[in-house]
């Protein structure tokens, strides 16, 4: 075995640390590692391997990026490993132009030495994880100006990949649209419209709009990555996709699961374009309606929360409101859920309560729906999301069941109702009753809530010197503890 060989075998049995990347480089080169393991015979199995358990370990330090810089052996060791028949040494390739491309440096090295083409190949391997790699290098890549311009300029990376598209099986193909879409991520004001100006997002809609069901399922998630950033839903709310989306729900033979993904991007529609619920929402009959409708109605959890996330989505505006104020049998539904013996439904029915009561202003200062949708919250949500805290002491609700009562502290009239309720005394001044920390810090924003809009009558309402420790713990911070572990609000005053 070689001194370099000796000197990578020392490295990978030891610990996976910056300065054991910075003493083997000291000592040996990137350029010479790469040279050792190119002219490593291959029945010198011990000695390969070595080298490239080496370089594998390697590729995820940031301190390997000078290495690569100005020095054509690496260059040529990349460019060969990326045509290799070896899976390991291609997935290590792409892991290696992967670290170089998260500096502009790097980047330029890539645009010069012309490893893009290197990484168009790398990203139509088979093995998934060298795919991967290379996809997530040209997002890297993107960030910076020069590989910006190699990427979606004329003549680049992504118009190559557009012009493949047609002789492209479905998993490749749903590869190269995944790029598109997180491309567009990448930078929203440059990447996003070039990617539009050469019709790369026209092909990722056709991929989830097409008759091909088996090309439509692979495109779901696609879709729903689309759906997630600002620009891309600006994208889903062009004149005439919603309408193409909307299609698909009344399609006989259109799958569950693309049915609620065509759900959940419409809802975000909405959320970004109100102006779509007169065709997409006119009436209780609509597709999407009775689709949301079956949503909750459903013993599903993956629906239930799918419907809760529309619904949110729907009634930040007063129009979606005011529909589903009108609509007693969902919204009877979308409030039961907040007891749900789901924990995740219960979590997800909680946060969308909050969202939905937290955009609107407090009971004192609303009028016309707004009054009428806190009224429904006092009396029929309150009571279920105060019970949760004796009937599910199970931290990840807990966390969501403070925070809606946050909300619910911004109204004299439920402040008064929470206080006075059993489980809340039981709870409020229990430092132990939350031993996560998402829960402390939630219970916390209630008391600073409580304290913030209602501290000018707490001190008439409770024993005066509760009072004092509630702000006191407003103050202090979610992990504060009084000398004291546990007390138990006394009997109030007159409410």
């Amino acid at each position: 075995m070689t001194t370099i060989a000796i000197a990578a075998k020392e490295f990978i049995d030891g610990p996976c640390v910056p300065e054991a990347v910075k003493k083997l480089l000291e000592a040996h080169s990137l350029a010479s590692i790469c040279e050792a393991l190119g002219n490593a015979p291959q029945f010198q199995t011990e000695t390969r391997e070595v080298l490239i358990s080496a370089l594998e370990r390697l590729a995820g330090f940031d301190e390997v990026c000078a290495g690569f810089l100005g020095d054509a052996s690496v260059v040529g060791f990349l460019r060969q490993g990326a045509g290799s028949a070896d899976v390991r040494i291609t997935r290590l390739v792409a892991r290696l132009l992967e670290r170089l491309a998260g500096s502009e440096a790097g980047t330029s090295m890539l645009v010069s030495a012309g490893l893009f083409q290197d990484l168009e190949v790398l990203l139509m391997d088979q093995e998934v994880g060298t795919s991967e790699a290379a996809g997530r290098s040209i997002c890297r890549a993107a960030s910076w100006q020069v590989g910006r311009d190699c990427v979606v300029g004329q003549g680049g990376l992504v118009q190559r990949l557009q012009e493949r598209l047609p002789s492209l099986g479905d998993i490749p193909k749903i590869r190269v649209l995944s790029l598109f879409v997180e491309l567009g991520r990448i930078s929203e004001t440059d990447v996003f419209p070039a990617l539009c100006a050469c019709g790369a997002f026209k092909s990722v809609l056709a991929a989830f709009l097409t008759d091909d069901i088996l090309l439509k399922l692979n495109a779901v998630e696609l879709m729903d990555a689309l759906g997630s950033y600002q620009a891309g839903q600006e994208l889903l709310a062009q004149q005439g996709v919603p309408e193409q989306l909307a299609a698909n729900l009344t399609d006989p033979l259109c799958d569950e699961t693309v049915r609620l993904c065509v759900v959940r991007l419409l809802g975000g529609v909405i959320l970004r374009e109100p102006a779509h619920m007169s065709t997409l929402l006119p009436q209780k009959q609509a597709p999407l309606a009775q689709v949301i409708a079956g949503c909750f109605d459903s013993r599903n959890p993956t629906e239930r929360m799918c419907g809760l996330q529309v619904f949110s989505n729907v009634t930040t505006h007063q129009t979606g409101l005011e529909f589903f104020l009108q609509w007693a049998t969902v919204l009877k539904m979308a409030i039961a859920l907040v007891s749900s013996p789901q924990n995740e439904v219960c979590k997800a029915a909680l946060e969308a309560w909050a969202n939905i009561l937290g955009q609107r202003p407090p009971k004192n200062a609303a009028s016309g729906t707004d009054a009428e949708l806190w009224k429904v919250a006092d009396e029929q949500i309150l009571p279920d999301v105060v019970k949760n805290l004796a009937n599910k002491p199970f931290p990840d609700i807990r966390g969501p069941t403070w925070q809606l009562l946050a909300v619910f502290a911004r109204s004299q009239d439920a402040a008064r109702k929470m206080l006075v309720s059993d489980e809340i005394r039981e709870k409020l001044l229990d430092f132990s009753s939350e031993t996560a920390s998402d829960a402390k810090i939630a219970k916390h924003e209630f008391v600073k809530a409580l304290v913030q809009h209602q501290g000018s009558w707490l001190a008439a309402f409770l024993d005066p010197d509760i009072e004092k420790l509630l702000d006191e713990y407003s103050k202090q911070g979610p992990h504060w503890m009084p000398q004291f572990s546990s007390v138990s609000v006394a009997n109030q005053g007159a409410a």
